[in-house]
């Protein structure tokens, strides 16, 4: 279970569905933080506007390298962040209440 609370975080304008479950995660490149839709594969990227988000899915003749949505460098991951401490003020109100 991820420190994100569905609930709180589709009732400030996350799309989901009902299989849609989220999780706050770190880049590798930047050490920026988004939130991924694990069922849509959609990454929110600013905690305040839940609208600017991209899709992490590639159509198969796409082969072209995706670049981190947050800083544009070619090479990077996503890691998940499990523990409270770790989320960044901005992201703190969509978390789980502990």
């Amino acid at each position: 279970m991820g420190v994100i609370d569905k609930i709180r975080f589709e009732s400030r304008g996350g799309g989901g569905c009902s299989n849609s479950d989220y999780h706050l995660h770190r880049t590798t490149c930047c050490g920026g933080f988004c939130v991924e839709d694990d069922e849509l594969s959609d990454l929110y990227l600013e905690p305040s506007d839940l609208s600017k988000r991209v899709s992490l899915l590639r159509g198969s003749a796409d082969d072209s390298p995706f670049p981190c949505p947050l800083c544009g460098a070619d090479e990077w991951d996503l890691v998940e962040e499990e523990e409270l401490s770790a989320v960044p003020a901005s992201w703190r109100w969509a978390c789980c209440a502990r």
